[in-house]
């Protein structure tokens, strides 16, 4: 009798520490890391266009990184035979909207900076800059050491239980050479971001809101694998 207190005290301490690390497990922001990998995905209008092929190739979606901003996941999607895309996903359709207009800056940006490049080096060999000196360059910003307070907040409205993003596809349909652009919408199943399920539309292809889901079949971490934006790489 004499050690029911220690049991009474320990096992209050015990289910206090359970509540305590319960709670504290439900209030991890959601980390939009965990979009980043590789997906397999369905899709009823893209088979029912495909069925004439015999080979079984899958729809695949792969999440690379973050955009400048830090407002959007970068990434590829292609539908073989019918669709090969950039993509872009965000937490709004505001903040969709400006990162699409950053990346379409940083294009921009990008192709003066290739003109600069060949201008001095045209100058180079002619020797009318001998001499000059050239501006240090920035160090380069490693990602895995990003602020994550920023990055769980630029996502922390969309991520309650099932994270939803808005889409932007931005490429080329089968036949065609001309970049075209549409939207789309996913919601994954959990904060693991294990699987999805969206609508895609593709006016090229006669495709208004399809259904379409996948899962990962593999994580990554952060890549800076380039990708295609109205024919700029980024």
């Amino acid at each position: 009798m004499d050690d029911d207190w220690q049991a009474a005290a320990f096992g209050s301490r015990h289910m206090h520490n359970r509540v305590q690390n319960k709670s504290s497990r439900g209030n991890r922001p959601f980390d939009v890391y965990k979009t980043f990998g590789s997906y397999v995905c369905k899709c009823a209008a893209w088979k029912t266009r495909d069925d004439n092929n015999d080979d079984e190739k899958d729809i695949t979606l792969e999440l690379y990184r973050l955009s400048s901003n830090g407002e959007g996941v970068l990434g590829e999607i292609c539908f073989p035979r019918a669709l090969d895309a950039a993509v872009v996903l965000s937490g709004s359709r505001a903040s969709l909207s400006r990162t699409v207009q950053r990346m379409e800056v940083d294009s921009d940006e990008e192709d003066e900076e290739d003109e600069d490049i060949e201008e001095g080096e045209e100058k180079d060999e002619h020797g009318s800059d001998e001499g000059a000196t050239s501006d240090a360059e920035e160090p380069m910003v490693d990602p895995d050491f990003e602020e994550e307070p920023e990055r769980f907040r630029n996502f922390e409205k969309n991520s309650f239980r099932q994270p939803k993003f808005w889409i932007r596809w931005n490429g080329v349909t089968e036949g065609s050479e001309v970049v075209t652009s549409d939207m789309g919408y996913v919601v994954f199943s959990g904060t693991d971001c294990r699987k999805f399920k969206g609508t895609i539309t593709c006016g090229p292809l006669g495709w208004k809101d399809v259904a379409i889901s996948g899962r990962k079949i593999s994580g990554r971490g952060f890549s800076d694998v380039p990708i295609s934006w109205n024919g700029q790489t980024l």
